[in-house]
Order: structure tokens, then C-alpha cells, then sequence
């Protein structure tokens, strides 16, 4: 049997076997001690050796690291563009993909693209895709340079939805779901709007009372947190809506930011929300209503931030 085969309780055995046979030929001469020292020094390496290998890799060099295997997919794999706006998975695993040029659906090694038709009322309303999101009743919503459309997943086809009171085209910047089951959409020149999904029925939000709110009425993105509130980027700040009291909130404004024209936001905690823009992530405490870290290029401009 070979030793490395052997176990690890087999092996101490072994090796206490061989300091006995040592201390039983104790009155022999120098020599032969000499040559058994050597023959137990050597084992106990093997046994030391065999020791370490029986030891699993993550208590000695830290935790495993997971594997992650990437797979390319291009427009030679069947993708209708290689410009990627937004991706998004639905409640039963598919994956969604929005380009500027068509709506892609993966499934495994299968892509299924979704394009505008002229002749038909049931394609989506534009094929450069904005962003993606999926309702409470799992229908698929998508946000367009051209409207906002509802994929029913059950009879196959995309139904776009009427804003009234708007300028055309209506760019869709950004859409989310609340835990109500209403959409909401930001856009860019027609302010926000929010949708009954039951009847898809759109309602329209006047300009707030605030001095530093777009004049072209833009809104860059919309955030929802598990509070219900909705948090507003604009070219000019940072804004909220409460949809318990339907009261708005100015935060930040251009003196306030290195760069207010902020495009994505994400709250961390009770009392933080990161924002970030084409140049900057920063960190924005709500209570103290302070920006405690930015960052430019990677690199800290100033930092003030507690533990977050």
C-alpha cells in the first residue's frame, strides 16, 4: 500500500511504532541508532507532507474563491446589436436584453429578437431600448426612444401605452415597478408619469414648486426605495417624491455637486444613497443632507463618510 494512500490516523500509528522500536534499541551501538534516527527523520517529513495535503485548501490560504466562467455573446451569436442599454431578468430566469437597435430574449444558447414593424401594432413602438422592468403580474415593461410598451408574456405581444399631454417622441430615460404594482416612467422633456397597470392607464405629474427643477423637464432616472419613496436625478439635482404624503423634496442642486447631472442612484442604507454621474460617484448622507465621499477617475476628491 502506498503511504500516500494511507490515513492520516494510520500514519501516526506507524510513526509511534518506529519511536518505540527506537527506544527498545537503545543499547545498541552509535551506528545503528544513528541509521534509525535517519530512516524516522525521513518519515516524519512524509508524515508532515501528508498532513498538509489532507488539509483542505480554504483553511490554509483563505476562503475558496468561486469560478466564474464568461461566455461571449455578440452579433455573430444572433444579439440584434452590440450596443447594450439594459438587461434584465424576469421572474422565471429568461434574460432580457435591450440595444439600440432591438429587444433580445436568451434562453440557454437561443436568442429571440423583437423588432418595430410598421404593419404591426403588435411590435414594440421603437428599437432603440431604453430600460426594463417586470410588474407585479409578471408582464414585461420596456422603455424606448419612443414610447413605453407592455409585453404580455401570455398571448405574445407588446402593447404600447398612451401618455397623454406629451411631446413627441417621448424618450423614456428610465421606468420602475413600486410595491403597489404601479410604473412609473422618467423621461426626458415630458417630466414623470405613473401607470395603473390593470388598465394601463398613464397619469401625468405636473412640474413641483421647486426653484431648481429642469425647465425642459428632464429626468435623467428614478430610484424606489422600500420606503416608497421615489428618488429623482435631474441635469440640475437630486430630488424625492413621497407617495404617502405626495410631497416633493429638493436634496442637492448645482452647488452642492462637482457635477449635478446625476444618472444613476442607489441606497445603500437608512441613511445613505450613492450617486453617481459620467464623472463622479458620491456618497450622500440623508440626514445630514452632506455629500461625506466623491470620487473622480477613481481617485478621492474628499471624504467625510462614518462607517457605511
Amino acid at each position: 500500500m502506498h503511504l500516500n494512500r494511507l490515513p492520516f490516523s494510520s500514519l501516526l500509528m506507524l510513526y509511534s511504532s518506529f519511536f518505540a522500536l527506537k527506544v527498545y534499541f537503545r543499547p545498541l551501538t552509535w551506528l545503528f541508532q544513528s541509521i534509525l534516527q535517519k530512516i524516522m527523520a525521513a518519515f516524519l517529513r512524509i508524515l508532515l507532507c501528508c498532513a498538509i495535503i489532507s488539509i483542505p485548501g480554504r483553511h490554509l490560504f483563505g476562503q475558496k474563491r468561486d469560478v466564474y466562467i464568461f461566455k461571449h455573446i455578440s452579433t455573430e451569436s444572433g444579439l440584434s446589436n452590440s450596443t447594450i442599454e439594459c438587461i434584465f431578468q424576469d421572474h422565471s430566469g429568461l434574460i432580457w436584453i435591450g440595444t439600440r437597435n432591438g429587444l433580445n430574449r436568451i434562453e440557454g444558447d437561443h436568442i429571440t429578437n423583437f423588432y418595430h414593424d410598421n404593419r404591426d401594432s403588435g411590435t414594440i413602438s421603437n428599437d432603440y431600448i431604453t430600460d426594463i422592468t417586470e410588474d407585479t403580474q409578471h408582464h414585461l415593461w420596456l422603455g424606448t426612444r419612443n414610447g413605453i410598451n407592455k409585453l404580455d408574456l401570455h398571448k405574445g405581444f407588446f402593447h404600447s401605452v398612451h401618455i397623454p399631454n406629451t411631446s413627441l417622441p417621448l424618450i423614456v430615460n428610465k421606468i420602475a415597478c413600486d410595491s403597489s404594482g404601479y410604473i412609473w416612467v422618467a423621461t426626458a422633456n415630458n417630466g414623470l408619469f405613473k401607470i395603473n397597470t390593470k388598465n394601463n392607464k398613464a397619469t401625468s405629474f405636473a412640474n413641483p414648486a421647486l426653484p431648481s427643477w429642469p425647465k425642459n423637464n428632464t429626468i435623467n432616472t428614478l430610484y424606489i426605495d422600500k420606503h416608497q419613496h421615489i428618488w429623482f436625478s435631474t441635469p440640475s439635482g437630486l430630488f424625492s417624491y413621497n407617495m404617502q404624503t405626495n410631497g416633493w423634496q429638493q436634496w442637492l442642486d448645482k452647488t452642492r455637486l462637482q457635477e449635478a447631472n446625476i444618472i444613476k442612484i442607489l441606497r445603500v442604507n437608512e441613511h445613505t444613497l450613492i450617486l453617481g454621474t459620467e464623472k463622479t460617484v458620491s456618497w450622500f448622507l440623508i440626514i445630514q443632507r452632506i455629500i461625506c465621499k466623491e470620487l473622480t477617475n477613481m481617485v478621492r476628491i474628499h471624504s467625510g463618510c462614518p462607517i457605511i
